[in-house]
């Protein structure tokens, strides 16, 4: 059966879990040819969460593109985004890599394919709020392609990006009050520094912090003092800032600066 469906050389996936775009919702920039649209929604669900999706989508229908959601309670960095893609013959749980290109930059991302039933099917992304990807939004850039990493020959996917920005800032806003109101209920206290010693004679030294709800690593090395977020990883825990990232195991870092790793001790 098949699990997507295409609108005038769109992929679009069909969602039978919830609407894309609830009826009544602020909508953004120009209608494609295929009725698509950016629209800003804001209900509460069945657990009384507060959910706020951001979505390029055929309003009052089930049919999309793009879905970026957060909620009341949800602690964060990350934003859930529910992407349409043309995933082959994966199954349920498989890993991929998801290629943005646009005029200004090219990224790629981890996601995971996620088939909720014979309809509801694509790519899940976790980004965090402060991740360049939102900052396309602020550019002044037509259209956003993307593609699963390793499958040239499938279908890409295009998403507009004219007349958004507005309505894409609402939205973090409104994920960062939401992330913001949990961190609030954090109480884990913030740890001591913590020595690394590496074997080039050079030391460092990183604060973890996890009173909010989402760990940090402040680096301090050579004077020059960063703040690192925690991402996912497979072992150990990692935090990451731009070129740098540090990945902690028990004693051990692996600290990596523009391209130059060290492995480091802790001091006791």
């Amino acid at each position: 059966m098949a699990l997507h469906r295409i609108f005038s050389g769109l992929l679009v996936a069909s969602v039978s879990l919830f609407s894309a775009q609830a009826q009544g919702a602020n909508t953004y920039g120009p209608v494609s040819p295929d009725g698509l649209v950016w629209g800003l929604s804001s209900y509460v669900d069945a657990q009384g969460k507060q959910v706020e999706n951001w979505s390029y989508a055929i309003p009052e229908t089930d049919a999309f593109v793009f879905i970026a959601s957060c909620k009341s309670g949800e602690r964060g960095p990350a934003i859930e985004v529910m992407l349409s893609a043309d995933f082959g013959a994966r199954q349920d749980g498989d890993r991929v890599e998801v290629a943005f290109r646009s005029a200004v930059s090219e990224a790629t991302y981890a996601g995971t394919v996620r088939i909720f039933n014979e309809e509801y099917a694509g790519v899940m992304l976790q980004l965090g709020i402060e991740d360049p990807f939102w900052s396309l939004f602020n550019q002044n850039i037509s259209s956003v392609e993307y593609r699963i990493v390793g499958d040239e020959t499938m279908f890409p996917g295009s998403i507009s990006m004219s007349g958004v920005r507005q309505g894409a800032h609402q939205f973090r806003v409104a994920c960062d009050a939401h992330f913001a109101a949990y961190d609030q209920t954090a109480s884990a206290p913030q740890m001591a520094p913590i020595i690394y010693q590496c074997p080039n004679g050079s030391h460092f030294a990183v604060t973890f912090d996890n009173s909010r709800s989402y760990s940090t690593a402040t680096i301090n090395i050579g004077g020059i003092t960063e703040r690192l977020i925690q991402v996912r990883s497979g072992s150990g825990a990692l935090y990451k800032a731009g070129t740098i990232s540090l990945h902690t195991k028990a004693d051990d870092a692996y600290l990596e600066l523009g391209g130059a790793g060290l492995s480091c001790k802790s001091v006791p």
